[in-house]
C-alpha cells in the first residue's frame, strides 16, 4: 500500500491541521507565512483544506503552471485564453498567474487544455497487470477508466469463483494478485501503480455465475440475498453502478425480475442490452422498466442499431428514450465512433447454441438446420460474411487469417463460411469485427445531450498481436478529428463535454472532468492541428497523435508529446452519492 498523500485528511482534525500549518510554512517560507497568517484572521481557519489551498494560492507558487493555454473546461461552455496553477495533485487557481512562480511553467501558447477524458465504457480490468501504461488510452487524453462493464467485473466474487477467475486471468495475463472483493481489487492497483485512474462497476454476470455457474434457472431467495450483500459491500468499497451483458453467458439467464432486483438501492445501472438489432426496440422497453423499477438511472452502453434493416428504427429509438426521459428517468447513453462493432465470435452464435458449446457436431445434429437458419438470418442481417472480420485469433490454426474476413478465410481454405465459423469457434474461437452500423445513425446519437463517448476498448500495449478494433487506440482522437473538427457536428466545447465531465457524472464522480478551482488535476493539453486517430481497421495497433502533456493527479504522466515513465493513477474508492 501506499503512504499517505500530502494533505489528505487523518482522524484527528487538530493533528492535520497543525501538520498542514508546518507543511505550508516549510514550502512558502517563514516570513511569508507570518503574512499570510495575518490575512487569515478574516476568517481562514488551517484546519480547513479549502482554507489551506486558498493561502497557498495567496502564496503565489504553485507545482505546476500550465501557462497560456486555451481552456475548454468540460462544461460546455465557452474556451477562455487562461494559466493553470497546480498545487499536488488539485487545481488551484484558473486565470492570469503572470506573477507567480512554479517548479515547472509548462508553456501551452496555440494549444488546447482540457480535462483528462473519461473513459466510461473500459475493459481494462485486467489488462492493465500486463502493461500498466495503458498506452493506447494516455495518448488519447484519457486519465480515468470505469471498467466491470458488460456484467463481467473484477469482483466481487464468491470464494469459488474468485479461485477459478484468478486462475484462468493468470493464463492469459500472466502473474496476478489473488482478489475477490472491490477493495482487493483496488489495493492490488494501488500496489501495482498504474498511469490512469480506475473505478469499478459492478458486473450482474459475475454475481449471477458465482451463485448458479451457467444454470439456466431461477435464482433461489437465498442466492438473491447473498447476492444483495456482495452488491452492498461493493458499493460501500467505492464500486460505482451495476452493469450487465445480457447478450453473454450466464448474464443472459438474468431475468428481467431478478435485475431489478439487483439495481435496488445503485446508483447507476450501465446496460449492454439484451438485443441490439432485430429486438432492440423489445431491449429498450426491458432497461427502461429495470431502471424505473428499481428506481436508478439508467446507462445505455454502446448504443447502437446492428444491421441495415434496423436502421431505421431510430426514430423509435428516441421516441422511447424522450418518453421515458419525460416519465423522471435519468437516461444516459455511451457510443464509439466507429460503424463497427467488436465481439466475440461465438456472440454471433444463438445462446442456446452456445449454452450447449459451439463445435461441428452441433451444427450437423438434430438442431443443426434450426441453427443454420438463425445464424444466416443474422449474417444476413449484418450484411454478409465480408463483413465480418477475424481479430484476435486464439486458434493457432488459424491466426495467419487475422484481420481477414470471413469470406475472404473462406475463399482461402475452401470450406463453406457457415461451417468455417464453427471450425474457429470450437478451436479456440477468435474476436470479430463486424461492419454492422450506420454513420449518419451515429451522428443522430452523438446529437443527444447525454450521450457520451466511450471506447468499449482497452489500454493496449503497442507490442501486442493480432487486429484488435481500432476503437482501442483511436476513439476519443478519432471523434474529435472527424466528427468534431472536420464534420463539425457539434462544437468543441460541447464534444470536450462528452469525453469528460459528461461520462464523470454518470459514473457518479465529483471532483473531475472539468477544470475547476479545488477539482483534481487531470488534464490534457492538445494541440488541435496534430489531433488524429492512426489506427484503422487494416493497421488498428497505431498511437494517436495530438496529446501534447497529459497529467493524473497533478503529475506529468506525458510532456512534449512523450511517455514519461510516471504511474501517478489511482483507484478510485471514494464511495459515490
Amino acid at each position: 500500500m501506499k503512504s499517505r498523500e500530502p494533505f489528505e485528511q487523518s482522524n484527528s482534525p487538530e493533528r492535520e491541521a497543525n501538520s498542514n500549518t508546518r507543511k505550508l510554512e516549510k514550502y512558502i517560507g517563514r516570513r511569508q507565512f507570518l503574512k499570510l497568517g495575518a490575512a487569515a484572521g478574516a476568517g481562514l481557519a488551517l484546519s480547513h483544506c479549502s482554507s489551506l489551498r486558498t493561502l497557498r494560492r495567496m502564496s503565489g507558487d504553485f507545482d505546476v503552471i500550465l501557462r497560456n493555454g486555451t481552456i475548454v473546461d468540460g462544461t460546455g461552455n465557452a474556451a477562455f485564453r487562461a494559466d493553470v496553477g497546480i498545487f499536488d495533485d488539485e487545481i488551484g487557481a484558473i486565470g492570469n498567474l503572470a506573477d507567480a512562480r512554479a517548479s515547472t511553467i509548462y508553456d501551452c501558447t496555440g494549444l488546447h487544455v482540457f480535462p483528462g477524458f473519461v473513459d466510461l465504457h473500459s475493459h481494462s480490468d485486467y489488462v492493465l497487470f500486463q502493461d500498466r501504461r495503458a498506452i493506447s488510452k494516455i495518448f488519447q487524453g484519457v486519465t480515468t477508466e470505469i471498467v466491470g462493464q458488460d456484467g463481467r467485473s473484477p469482483g466481487p466474487f464468491t470464494d469459488s469463483l474468485g479461485r477459478a477467475m484468478h486462475s484462468y486471468m493468470q493464463s492469459r495475463f500472466g502473474t496476478l494478485p489473488y482478489w475477490k472483493t472491490v477493495a482487493g481489487y483496488y489495493d492490488a492497483l494501488e500496489d501495482l501503480g498504474t498511469t490512469v485512474n480506475v473505478k469499478t462497476m459492478i458486473g450482474s454476470g459475475v454475481l449471477r455465475q458465482g451463485q448458479a455457474g451457467y444454470e439456466r434457472r431461477k435464482l433461489t431467495s437465498r442466492e438473491m440475498r447473498n447476492i444483495r450483500a456482495l452488491i452492498d459491500d461493493a458499493l460501500d468499497q467505492g464500486a460505482c453502478g451495476l452493469s450487465s451483458g445480457l447478450e453473454y453467458m450466464p448474464n443472459a439467464h438474468s431475468s428481467t425480475e431478478e435485475l431489478i432486483e439487483m439495481c435496488r438501492n445503485v446508483r447507476v445501472y450501465s446496460t449492454h442490452m439484451r438485443n441490439e438489432d432485430d429486438r432492440v426496440l423489445e431491449a429498450m422497453i426491458e432497461a427502461i422498466r429495470i431502471a424505473t423499477e428499481s428506481r436508478v438511472r439508467l446507462n445505455i452502453s454502446h448504443f447502437k442499431l446492428q444491421g441495415q434493416r434496423n436502421w431505421d428504427k431510430v426514430g423509435s429509438a428516441f421516441h422511447l428514450i424522450h418518453e421515458a426521459r419525460e416519465n423522471g428517468l435519468k437516461l444516459t447513453m455511451d457510443r464509439y465512433p466507429y460503424t463497427a462493432y467488436h465481439t466475440a465470435l461465438n456472440s454471433l452464435f444463438p445462446i442456446w447454441a452456445q449454452k450447449k458449446g459451439i463445435n461441428l457436431s452441433l451444427a450437423r445434429g438434430r438442431d443443426g438446420d434450426v441453427l443454420r437458419r438463425q445464424v444466416e438470418d443474422k449474417i444476413s442481417g449484418i450484411g454478409g460474411y465480408d463483413r465480418i472480420r477475424l481479430g484476435v485469433v486464439y486458434s493457432n490454426r488459424y491466426k495467419k487469417y487475422s484481420g481477414k474476413s470471413l469470406a475472404e478465410v473462406a475463399r482461402s481454405t475452401g470450406k463453406p463460411p457457415y461451417e468455417l465459423m464453427f471450425d474457429i469457434a470450437s478451436s479456440g474461437s477468435a474476436s470479430t469485427v463486424v461492419f454492422a452500423m450506420s454513420e449518419e445513425n451515429l451522428i443522430r446519437i452523438y446529437s443527444d445531450p447525454e450521450a457520451a463517448i466511450a471506447s468499449d476498448g482497452s489500454g493496449l500495449n503497442p507490442g501486442m498481436k493480432g487486429n484488435p478494433h481500432p476503437r482501442n487506440y483511436g476513439t476519443f482522437s478519432h471523434f474529435l478529428r472527424y466528427f468534431v473538427l472536420e464534420k463539425s457536428i457539434m462544437p468543441l466545447e460541447q464534444a470536450v463535454r462528452k469525453c469528460s465531465s459528461l461520462p464523470a457524472s454518470i459514473a457518479g464522480i465529483t471532483d473531475r472532468g472539468q477544470i475547476q478551482e479545488g477539482w483534481k488535476a487531470d488534464i490534457a493539453v492538445f494541440d488541435l492541428k496534430k489531433v488524429r486517430s492512426y489506427a484503422s481497421y487494416d493497421n488498428p495497433i497505431r498511437i494517436s497523435a495530438g496529446v501534447e502533456a497529459l497529467l493524473v493527479n497533478g503529475s506529468f504522466t506525458i510532456r512534449n508529446a512523450r511517455f514519461n515513465g510516471t504511474y501517478s493513477g489511482r483507484p478510485l474508492r471514494n464511495v459515490v452519492s
